[in-house]
């Protein structure tokens, strides 16, 4: 018995046309003694104000707000590798927001099983799989795109030869692929945030 979930959907773009989609993403899995994870996650509440506001600000349409990301699990300060990011979803979610995530299917039917949900609590949330990446599809609907450290992190294990972590290398692509206005830019934390012209 693999745990999967019941209510979990295939991805349809036709059901994201009538929201003002937020995605956050950023890097996890962080050493909890890194001195980067520290400030990531000191400045959770300001980073909330500014997103808050630049949502507000730039859903001209005032559509319904969803927030989405790519998956992953929660994995807050308690965590052995924390990932600030995820702490950025589950606060946001409190605050009265649609909520979605999306997981890649590799062959199986329902990707999503209960250890994932358990990750977040009892955060309500509409769960998509697709056997399309998953970070390709939330870039490609998304108004505005949220990275949370990985400019901090471009590289796995801070090797160059390691090669780039998947945030950068997708926050990367990002960038070069659509025309983009930058909102928000904090250098000293990695905290980016880009709105689709």
């Amino acid at each position: 018995m693999n745990n999967s979930i019941r209510n979990q959907y295939l991805f349809d773009n036709n059901k994201f046309k009538k929201y003002f989609i937020v995605k956050i993403a950023g890097k996890g899995n962080i050493s909890k003694k890194d001195i980067r994870n520290n400030n990531l996650s000191k400045n959770i509440s300001n980073s909330l104000k500014q997103i808050n506001e630049l949502i507000t600000k730039n859903n001209l349409k005032n559509k319904k707000i969803l927030i989405m990301w790519d998956g992953d699990n929660y994995q807050g300060q308690k965590h052995e590798k924390p990932s600030p990011f995820t702490d950025l979803i589950l606060k946001l979610s409190k605050q009265g927001y649609f909520m979605s995530a999306v997981k890649f299917r590799n062959n199986r039917l329902r990707p999503w099983k209960q250890k994932h949900l358990d990750s977040w609590k009892d955060m309500k949330f509409i769960k998509y799989f697709s056997n399309i990446e998953p970070h390709i599809l939330t870039n490609d609907i998304c108004d505005i795109y949220i990275s949370y450290g990985s400019t901090k992190f471009k590289f796995k294990e801070d090797k160059i030869s390691n090669g780039k972590t998947s945030g950068y290398s997708q926050l990367k692509e990002f960038r070069k692929t659509y025309k983009l206005n930058n909102l928000f830019e904090n250098n000293d934390l990695g905290f980016e945030i880009y709105i689709k012209k």
